[in-house]
């Protein structure tokens, strides 16, 4: 018998830092060493592999390699949702009205976090978006980050409607 849940949407998390150095009067000093070469990715899901670091200049260290798993998404595929850990979504349905299904099979029993409403995703489970309408669903709606988080990693996610 299935429990049925309601999806919770969880904002999107973004930053961007800006700064500004300005110099006046003073005279240009010497280059810094090279910084390091960054990581080397590890192996990716599917076959994908990490991407290497880049090379410092001018002192500053180079940036961090991927890790070829979290941020890997095929060309042309957005993420609309994220299955809780164990788990994979199965049986989706869509309503003539527009609105959707999704079966979370087999999540792990060793799920503990509670999404907005109290429910934990510790055994299967259908659920319904609710407050989307997909029968008119937009092409460049905002993807949703691969979760990093323990508490993001047991719960289902969707990019919009909750």
């Amino acid at each position: 018998m299935s429990v049925s849940s309601k999806f919770t949407k969880r904002p999107l998390v973004s930053a961007i830092f800006l700064a500004t150095l300005a110099l006046a009067g003073c005279e240009d000093g010497d280059d810094g060493e090279a910084g390091a070469a960054g990581a080397a990715g590890v192996a990716g899901v599917d076959g994908t592999n990490g991407t290497d670091g880049t090379n410092g200049t001018d002192g500053a260290d180079g940036a961090d390699g991927s890790d070829g798993i979290s941020n890997y998404i095929p060309m042309g595929l957005k993420r609309y949702a994220t299955a809780p850990v164990g788990a994979e979504f199965t049986g989706m349905f869509l309503n003539t009205d527009g609105t959707l299904f999704l079966n979370v099979q087999h999540p792990s029993s060793s799920n503990t976090t509670a999404d907005a409403d109290g429910k934990i995703f510790d055994k299967g489970t259908v659920g319904v978006v609710v407050g989307e309408d997909f029968n008119n669903f937009p092409a460049n709606f905002a993807a949703l980050d691969a979760p990093i988080a323990t508490a993001d990693k047991e719960v289902v996610m969707t990019a919009t409607g909750r």
